[in-house]
């Protein structure tokens, strides 16, 4: 198969995209695309004009393509939207193959407002731009062999012979995948492949480990995988209730829209302050300790932190003196979920006290901002002002501060835990961010401006939530069968989707099982994150929309306790991860914070 006109290509593949004609898509990007300079040339206005009718529809399109695979992708349409010579462009892949994750890196963006045009034939020009001789995409199918392609009203509709994924004939107790569901789903894959299924409690699962297939349920054909029905969900629900995190439909559209606004790098940064006033704080309360410095508890230490600094921010309050009550009645729900089942807690007479406890302290909090108004511009205050104009009741705008008291520092805890304890046992790596600090902090004060500025810092944390992400599984439900990377999903079937395992696949990571900060410098994590190798915080419209609070928490966090102390693992610790509700280590992590004249060089130790 040969295309000599690049526009006829484009719109072939968006087509094929726009019907989800993956069967299509997939003999288009196999194919050997002959596009070579010369013969593409006469067809190089017509892309041209394509991609000016789509920038002319979204004038940022050009600078918010964060999906093209690589940066050259990027300065290739630049130079296409500019009229500029396209040589080195088209000399870089003589397949085409660099062309092809150009075109789909651009549906990628803007795959939304493309099929809005797709569908109501905008006058804007891009029908004549969209538009495909059916026939065309046919032909191109069949000459690959791949299945018989049908009309179906407007849209193309695939015929595939479709089979069921392979897995294990015998079925499992929820008990059985409990005792350690990294190593079970770890075995999984490695005997069954990326793609496998098996049946948990009766119910058919789909475990996906394959970046395209997750980026499909995540983004791509979200309608079809809620998570009505997830043990996620029939878990959180109960602590939650109607909150953002468990919300579904059209009540979860208007919370994000009405939220959205307040979790902004910009409104993050401006809790960069109070943040650090925070921390400063509990170094305080750790340099009154008398030496010889005793070991301290970090996961507890960083859970009391990122509570605070979640209190302060989000609901103007000051929790510091419920901290310890709060943080164990957590413990105690977290423990019992993490032995619950589909009927109910582990434990439900403690996990009951303990919820009653956390939902208590919150909804004092709330109660009492709405009868006394601060006129602090926090969460509160949108969430109270939302309730005036919409008349939500009293339990949804304590569901949701619950939710983010929660989820705004849980996960983050568990994740600058790890990166504190990653940093301590590799010298190297904290000898250099050690430098950075010093080197960027050492005229100005700790800013939103200085932050964004900590490179290595980032990457430390990103790479430590490579290998640690506290949210290390997610799940969704098949609301209609569909076909996932050639494989057949009944409607009802629970797929589930790991963190922990895509960001450890060997052939997505050089050595992934080493922590390799580096790995994340010069824009890399924008490449991982859009090819799907890299998503601690989710993917697609359900993607943490505290992504930013969280980061920006914990690299303050880093900045002030890395140039402060030498944080040294007790003797004996290792790094052992343990797959509860959030992936947090299993014997804890026992660390002592000498002051940096005092600490000497720590030593590497193994992790999982």
């Amino acid at each position: 198969m040969s295309f000599t006109d690049v526009g006829e290509l484009v719109r072939c593949y968006f087509a094929a995209l726009n019907d989800h004609n993956l069967r299509a898509l997939d003999c288009l990007v196999a194919a050997d695309l002959d596009i070579h300079q010369a013969a593409v040339e006469p067809g190089l206005e017509g892309l041209r004009s394509f991609l000016e009718g789509l920038q002319a529809a979204f004038p940022d399109l050009v600078h918010s393509i964060e999906d093209l695979i690589t940066v050259d992708d990027r300065v290739a349409v630049r130079s296409l939207m500019s009229g500029t010579h396209t040589g080195a462009f088209l000399g870089h892949a003589p397949t085409g193959r660099r062309f092809t994750t150009t075109v789909i890196g651009i549906y990628r963006v803007h795959a939304d407002k493309i099929q809005e045009c797709w569908s109501i034939h905008d006058t804007i020009g891009m029908l004549a731009q969209l538009r495909i001789p059916r026939g065309s995409l046919r032909a191109a199918a069949n000459e690959r062999g791949c299945s018989r392609v049908t009309l179906q009203g407007s849209r193309l509709a695939r015929a595939t012979n479709t089979r069921q994924a392979p897995g294990p004939s015998q079925a499992f107790c929820l008990s059985d995948v409990r005792t350690d569901p990294l190593s079970f789903l770890r075995e999984l894959t490695a005997e069954y492949g990326d793609i496998v299924r098996y049946v948990c409690d009766g119910r058919v699962t789909v475990l996906l480990n394959r970046p395209e297939a997750i980026r499909y349920v995540l983004h791509a054909n979200t309608q079809n995988f809620s998570k009505v029905t997830t043990p996620d969900l029939q878990l959180l629900k109960p602590m939650l209730g109607e909150g953002l995190l468990t919300a579904e439909g059209q009540p979860w559209r208007a919370d994000r829209e009405l939220l959205q606004p307040f979790f902004t790098r910009a409104k993050v940064g401006s809790f960069v302050p109070t943040m650090v006033d925070v921390v400063e704080a509990m170094c305080a309360r750790w340099d009154t300790r008398p030496l010889p410095v005793a070991p301290l508890q970090i996961v507890d230490e960083m859970s009391r932190l990122t509570l605070e600094i979640a209190a302060r921010t989000l609901l103007s309050t000051d929790l510091s003196a419920q901290s310890t009550v709060f943080s164990s009645a957590l413990a105690v729900l977290n423990e019992a979920m993490g032995g619950a089942s589909p009927s109910g807690y582990n434990d439900p007479e403690h996990a009951t006290a303990a919820l009653m406890t956390i939902r208590r302290i919150v909804s004092q909090s709330v109660l009492s901002r709405k009868l006394y108004n601060s006129g602090d511009n926090d969460l509160v205050t949108l969430l109270l002002d939302a309730q005036a104009h919409r008349g939500d009741p009293d339990s949804h705008v304590i569901d949701q501060a619950v939710t983010f008291v929660l989820a705004g520092h849980e996960t983050t805890a568990k994740g600058l835990s790890w990166c504190l304890a990653l940093l301590a046992s590799h010298p190297p790596i904290g000898k250099r961010l050690l430098h950075e600090l010093e080197d960027k902090l050492a005229r100005e004060n700790l800013t939103a401006g200085s932050v964004s500025r900590l490179e290595y810092a980032r990457a430390a944390v990103y790479e430590a939530l490579r290998l640690f992400p506290p949210v290390w599984s997610l799940s969704r439900t098949a609301l209609r069968q569909d076909v996932v990377s050639g494989f057949v999903i009944p409607a009802g079937t629970l797929v589930t989707i790991s963190p922990y395992l895509v960001h450890r696949r060997p052939d997505l990571w050089d050595e992934p099982d080493r922590y390799i900060p580096e790995r994340f410098l010069g824009g890399k994590e924008e490449l991982a994150i859009s090819r799907y190798c890299f998503f601690p915080f989710g993917r697609g419209p359900r993607q943490c929309i505290g992504k930013w609070f969280a980061l920006t928490e914990m690299l303050v966090a880093l900045a002030i306790l890395h140039r402060k102390y030498g944080l040294r693992l007790a003797e004996g610790q290792c790094l052992e991860p343990q797959a509860l509700v959030t992936l947090r280590p299993k014997h804890g992590l026992l660390m002592r914070p000498l002051p940096r004249a005092l600490a000497t060089p720590p030593i590497n130790l193994p992790h999982g």
